[in-house]
């Protein structure tokens, strides 16, 4: 087995750093984090067997030397995370690698901050598949792995026409780069390029006892490469108006149109649509409360008249409460999310229905449950905020406690994405506590097969001292295939974590952590496998 190195990858690594040294200005406050580790861990199972005459264990040597980079300044914001990791194994020195993982990004204010050109780069590692038999958590044993490197140009401007119109463009251009790590691997996930558009105008403040919305935006991605589908291109097309007229100072009527469009060429999937008008009653007894009611007639004999129903309240700066039920080209449309937070709990559930591929959600950031909050000890978690960005910038005196969300899946696959989600974040003086539920049933639009993934995991962090903590997490995840007759055997993962840190110094720290590994299969794949890790950290 041998690995592919960097050396052919330095055009990108030089792209990063020249990328980040064009956009720092000479007065710009520059911030630099260097961050060293060194860890020894053993696998007493490293290759996930079943078998117990094949199963092999190992010491593994890893180094992580990683830079952080962060420059404001009134024009320019500019951030580059970079991380390189070395693998060493004392046994099987053919699975020996070493890879770099980076974000880097460069954001353009102008115009008073009305326009937004936002420019980034990323590299990771991934499991290829959901099914490969490592836990979709790490590049330990060796087994498919795939490094995506992405490249995007977000440009935002918004703005209005005196006190008649506000108007807001956005352009999103997306490349996607999949290469196997592996020469005997194929990747799953073709390269991709892909864009967005969209156009929105809305009524200015002059327009008193009216309103009105006009939206268009289109999506389209082409796959280049040898992947395992015909699908080619895809296209998603969405057009929306509303016009409102007061009747009385809480009530209003108003008109709607929505136009969706989901094509594939080149791929034999079917040409979804669907149009509809409708007219319905909007009640605002407050300002905190938001009440929609209309009916819609579908504009082609494929679909049928609807109801549709929102229902926004937010009661407080720390609540609310929507919910919302429509027509789409995939059928009804149902949505729901409550979000609250107080001092010392912090909760967020929710229910969505989308499309969703790892080459769409590229283009959007989807919502997460990350929270940034203070560096300060101790602070509570009304202090903190939730994050839809994945990898957010941070400023001074803030930390990023993430939260585990569903593994992706490096495939060319569109579904239909029907997911809940709940988190709830506690903290009562030295505990803090964290608990995530995902359970999604995910539709093939091509192929029309479903699959079911489920996570719940918990985890709960204690304060010894000032420098001492200990931390115990679990978490199981599950994942199924269906097809119409029968129901494919299910893999049920099972991960358990034991962990204690010590604060050396404020720039040095120590850890030991005992990890165990079970996959539940209908075959020969089950495992365990059982972790010890001994690290060392130096940040500068």
């Amino acid at each position: 087995m041998v690995y592919k190195g960097m050396a052919s990858k330095n055009p990108i690594k030089i792209s990063v750093l020249v990328l980040f040294s064009m956009a720092l200005p000479v007065n710009a406050e520059l911030k630099v984090t260097p961050r060293v580790s060194m860890s020894q861990l053993y696998s007493d199972n490293l290759f996930n067997r079943s078998d117990t005459q094949q199963i092999e264990s190992d010491n593994v040597n890893q180094l992580v030397a990683a830079l952080a980079l962060n420059s404001r300044s009134m024009l320019l914001d500019t951030n580059l995370s970079y991380q390189y990791t070395k693998l060493k194994y004392q046994t099987f020195h053919q699975l020996d690698q070493d890879f770099s993982n980076y974000l880097a990004s460069t954001t353009f204010k102008l115009i008073d901050d009305q326009l937004l050109i936002k420019l980034s780069t990323q590299k990771g590692r991934f499991a290829s598949t959901l099914t490969s038999g490592n836990s979709g958590d790490d590049i330990l044993s060796g087994a498919a792995q795939t490094d995506i490197t992405n490249y995007k140009i977000n440009s935002n401007f918004n703005s209005r026409l005196g006190r008649f119109l506000d108007y807001n463009f956005n352009l999103t251009a997306d490349k996607i780069k999949a290469d196997q790590v592996t020469n005997a691997e194929q990747s799953l996930l073709d390269d991709t390029d892909a864009y967005s558009t969209q156009l929105t105008l809305s009524n200015g403040r002059f327009f008193k006892h009216s309103y009105w919305r006009l939206s268009a935006r289109q999506t389209e991605s082409e796959r280049r490469g040898q992947g395992f589908s015909s699908l080619t291109k895809q296209k998603l097309n969405n057009y929306r108006a509303n016009l409102g007229f007061g009747l009385t100072s809480t009530t209003s009527l108003y008109l709607q149109y929505a136009k969706e469009d989901y094509d594939v060429i080149g791929g034999g999937a079917p040409h979804l649509n669907y149009a509809s008008y409708g007219s319905g009653i909007r009640w605002q007894p407050s300002s905190k409360t938001d009440i929609k009611l209309a009916y819609n007639w579908a504009l082609d004999d494929n679909n049928e008249d609807h109801i549709s129903a929102e229902l926004a309240w937010h009661p407080s700066r720390r609540t609310s409460f929507e919910i919302s039920t429509k027509k789409r080209f995939f059928g009804d449309a149902y949505s729901f999310s409550f979000n609250h937070r107080k001092k010392r709990i912090v909760t967020k559930v929710a229910y969505t229905e989308q499309i969703i591929s790892y080459r769409l959600s590229s283009l959007d950031e989807s919502p997460t449950d990350n929270l940034i909050c203070p560096t300060l000890e101790p602070f509570t978690l009304d202090q903190c905020e939730f994050t839809s960005d994945p990898s957010p910038t941070l400023g001074a005196g803030q930390q990023l406690i993430p939260q585990q969300e569903l593994t992706p899946d490096l495939q060319n696959n569109t579904y239909l994405d029907k997911r809940y989600t709940a988190s709830i974040s506690y903290q009562k003086r030295k505990l803090l506590t964290h608990f995530n539920f995902i359970s999604s049933t995910q539709t093939n639009l091509q192929t029309d097969q479903e699959r079911d993934q489920l996570f719940v995991g918990l985890r709960f962090n204690y304060l010894l001292s000032q420098r001492d903590s200990i931390e115990f997490s679990s978490s199981i995840s599950q994942f199924q295939l269906e097809d119409e007759e029968q129901l494919l055997p299910r893999f049920d993962d099972t991960r358990l974590s034991l962990s204690y840190q010590r604060s050396l110094s404020p720039e040095i720290g120590v850890q030991l952590q005992l990890t165990e590994l079970d996959r539940d299969f209908e075959s020969n794949q089950q495992y365990k496998e059982q972790r010890i890790m001994l690290s060392l950290s130096m940040r500068f």
